[in-house]
């Protein structure tokens, strides 16, 4: 039986919105990242420094592909407030975030960054939970092994894209597979091939355009499942 059908679909859709990361930020200095890593493109110095004091960051949310009878579609919301260290050093921000408010809020934990985008985080945690969920796989090992991934040279490239009301950002993209080694698993043979691509730019408040991961048909063909996030505002 296929790892992914249309029954398991509606499983995991459903298994997705409940799927809560354990939100514990790796706020990642740049002084811990591999020079010429992945990482290294993707975690900008400027992500949080260009945000105001307070405000909120939302990005369209859509789960989509062949084995889905119909896209779903809704929103993450990251709301934000600059506060003072306690040694009156310096300062960080808390974000306090919500899932899918349109059809099934689900409110977060606060979270605390001093520099990455807390998008990442929700990214990275709930996709490694749902592939631990739909193959009863260790979410250390999904984890561990896009984090691996990251530490290595990637496939980096400049491009121009559109962004929230803006035609046209400056913007670098990163694309990875860190599941080359599932091939042998059958359980996780379907991941594979799975590939992440995510785009960032310093025009951008928090610097995060889009989030996107892809398991394509196992042919090629076509897409099974995607899950994309897109950065659409900064209200004040």
């Amino acid at each position: 039986m296929p790892l992914f059908n249309r029954v398991a679909a509606l499983t995991l859709l459903a298994l997705s919105l409940l799927a809560v990361p354990a939100l514990a930020m790796d706020d990642t200095s740049r002084e811990d990242l591999v020079e010429g890593s992945a990482g290294e493109a993707l975690y900008g110095e400027r992500q949080l420094e260009t945000l105001p004091d307070a405000g909120e960051l939302v990005f369209d949310y859509e789960m989509d592909g062949s084995i889905l009878d119909a896209p779903y579609r809704d929103e993450v919301r990251l709301a934000f407030r600059r506060v003072a260290d306690e040694e009156g050093e310096g300062t960080h921000f808390t974000f306090d975030i919500s899932l899918f408010p349109k059809t099934r809020v689900l409110n977060l934990p606060t979270v605390t960054a001093e520099s990455i985008n807390p998008i990442f985080l929700v990214f990275f945690q709930r996709d490694a939970n749902m592939m631990s969920r739909n193959t009863g796989g260790s979410v250390h090992y999904f984890r561990n092994a896009v984090r691996t991934t990251l530490n290595q040279p990637g496939e980096v490239r400049d491009v121009e894209v559109a962004a929230g009301d803006k035609d046209a950002v400056d913007a670098t993209q990163v694309r990875f597979t860190p599941f080359g080694d599932a091939v042998e698993d059958r359980r996780m043979a379907a991941f594979a091939q799975k590939a992440y691509t995510i785009t960032v730019s310093d025009d951008v408040p928090g610097g995060v355009v889009e989030l996107t991961n892809v398991v394509p048909e196992d042919d090629g063909s076509g897409v099974k499942l995607r899950e994309t996030y897109r950065f659409r505002e900064l209200i004040e």
